[in-house]
């Protein structure tokens, strides 16, 4: 799934830090350095999505004894969300309209429509936090997640189908709405009931996260020989359709002992990139995680996609007495889906 951030997401270059130079020796003159690090998300905070489009791919709804499949229709959806830990609040809208549609072996009305008002009551995560197993984004499920990375939200409201003169309403319908976390750049989406009798791909033309108090952790290593720790908490702001983000937030680092200088805090800001090179569909992987949590839904091609993220800026840290600085540049590359990372930094030591 798409994890950018999302794994997605951003919070790489928060991570910059995990240090792992040469011998590190703290004298009155500056010092260049270079660090390597790794390390992985352990938290996500509270997270809000807003998101809205877009244009029809292709479309199936059953209902009343009529199949009504769409290529080509006006569309609008917009999705208001608040996640905090495992549970989500907000709504959702979708609004679809066709004139001629094309219906199996019926004979299409000469309209058609779907519209309804949805709020949002729960998620279906595309990863969950703590990640106890990294071959397993979900390895947490079904009852020690503490927070989750949604890739599904899923609302419930009353829905409304016109075929031709006909009129339907259907209370309290379950509607599925996918995040653009799991496929960047304009989607397409999944929008749907979860017993597939209503499928639909979109496009979105907007999409914006913003994820706070993102947390994460790893090891340090400097030089051979002296190992710390560090841990890092971050604020991100992401633009799906573009594939950015903006990453600020603060890092300590801990636990050394031969190199007690780099026992420090202190902040960091950059920027987060989505490349394309590295990146796969995931579909069919998404398609069976749904089937295996009871959903008997087939996603429409090409609405996931696996990527990473490429993280860059800098950082200026004190150690614990103030008697030195550290300020560097970083660049930190994540794995595929994007939940871990492993970087490197060129940095100035400075003593009094």
């Amino acid at each position: 799934m798409k994890t950018r951030a999302a794994l997605v997401g951003g919070t790489s270059a928060t991570l910059l830090i995990l240090l792992l130079g040469s011998n590190v020796a703290i004298a009155a003159e500056s010092q260049s350095l270079t660090l390597s690090f790794s390390g992985i998300l352990t938290d996500i905070g509270s997270q809000t999505y807003r998101s809205s489009g877009g244009s029809l791919v292709s479309a199936s709804v059953t209902a009343a004894g009529k199949t009504i499949s769409l290529s080509s229709a006006h569309l609008e959806y917009s999705i208001d969300a608040k996640v905090q830990g495992n549970n989500v609040a907000g709504h959702a809208t979708l609004q679809l309209k066709s004139h001629g549609a094309k219906s199996g072996e019926d004979t299409s009305p000469s309209q058609f429509s779907v519209a309804g008002r949805f709020d949002l009551t729960g998620i279906i995560p595309a990863v969950g936090f703590p990640i106890t197993d990294p071959t397993n984004p979900l390895a947490c499920l079904p009852n020690s997640c503490t927070s989750q990375i949604p890739g599904f939200l899923l609302g419930v409201g009353d829905l409304t189908l016109r075929f031709g003169n006909t009129r339907i309403t259907l209370p309290s319908t379950p509607m599925l709405f996918e995040s653009a976390y799991l496929n960047p750049f304009g989607g397409p989406i999944f929008i749907g009931t979860p017993d597939g009798s209503i499928s639909i791909a979109a496009k979105y033309s907007s999409a914006i996260s913003h994820w706070a108090n993102v947390k994460t952790s790893g090891t340090v290593q400097a030089g051979t020989s002296d190992q710390g720790a560090f841990t890092l908490v971050s604020d991100l702001t992401e633009n799906l359709l573009k594939g950015t983000e903006t990453d600020r937030g603060k890092i300590t680092l801990f636990g050394f002992a031969s190199t007690p200088a780099l026992n420090s805090a202190g902040e960091f800001k950059g920027k987060s990139v989505i490349p394309t090179a590295g990146e796969f569909d995931c579909t069919s992987t998404l398609t069976g995680q749904l089937n295996s949590i009871g959903l008997p839904l087939t996603l429409p091609p090409n609405t996931c996609t696996a990527t990473g993220a490429t993280s860059t800026g800098g950082f200026e840290l004190s150690s614990a007495q103030g008697e030195n600085e550290i300020k560097g540049t970083y660049v930190d590359n994540w794995f595929v889906p994007a939940i871990g990372f492993v970087g490197q930094a060129t940095a100035t030591i400075r003593g009094d």
